[in-house]
């Protein structure tokens, strides 16, 4: 969580939703005595072999480890307190000044359109599902525990620029495992 990768969209809805914040972070890393590292692939590992009966924003690794016939399995939790909408594959930067900037309006209208929209969810589904925003198109290639819910509650965490900014969770999850020692 203290560097780009799976789960900051959590922590990032964890510390921005009002009912848990930054208190509820301080009791996870500060009072349960969490083990961490930066490779989710060897927490799955911990998983399976029983070192551990927990692992968050393993979820990619555990579907794999479950092929693999790795004794583990996802927990699919509704929060009460809902679920935060983040960006993360599929995201789109265009170039100032670039050569062809007409081409990039083309591709761009393209990729919002519901083909490439549809045909954007097709392809990540193979490397690292993720569901359009879209509601116009058909949702056959996004995992059930990818999906949004009918009913959830939802925060749009890049609705709002100082939501997207990892930087004050990471310094509070510092401070929190600088106090435990950790």
């Amino acid at each position: 969580m203290r560097t780009a990768g799976p789960g900051n969209g959590n922590m990032l809805f964890w510390y921005h939703n009002p009912q848990l914040g930054p208190a509820f972070l301080k009791k996870v890393f500060g009072e349960m005595d969490p083990t961490m590292t930066r490779y989710s692939r060897q927490a799955t590992d911990w998983l399976a072999q029983g070192k551990f009966a927990i692992c968050f924003f393993c979820s990619e690794d555990v579907e794999i480890g479950k092929r693999q016939g790795l004794p583990i399995d996802s927990l699919d939790v509704d929060w009460k307190e809902g679920a935060g909408l983040v960006s993360q594959s599929g995201n789109l930067a265009v170039l100032k000044n670039a050569p062809h900037p007409n081409a990039a309006k083309v591709f761009i209208n393209w990729l919002l359109s519901r083909e490439g929209q549809t045909e954007l969810q097709r392809v990540l589904a193979k490397v690292q599902p993720a569901e359009s925003r879209r509601n116009d198109i058909p949702k056959d290639d996004v995992p059930a525990d990818v999906r949004r819910r009918p009913g959830e509650k939802y925060m749009d965490l890049d609705s709002r620029p100082e939501w997207s900014d990892i930087e004050p969770v990471r310094k509070l999850l510092n401070e929190v495992l600088k106090e435990t020692k950790k």
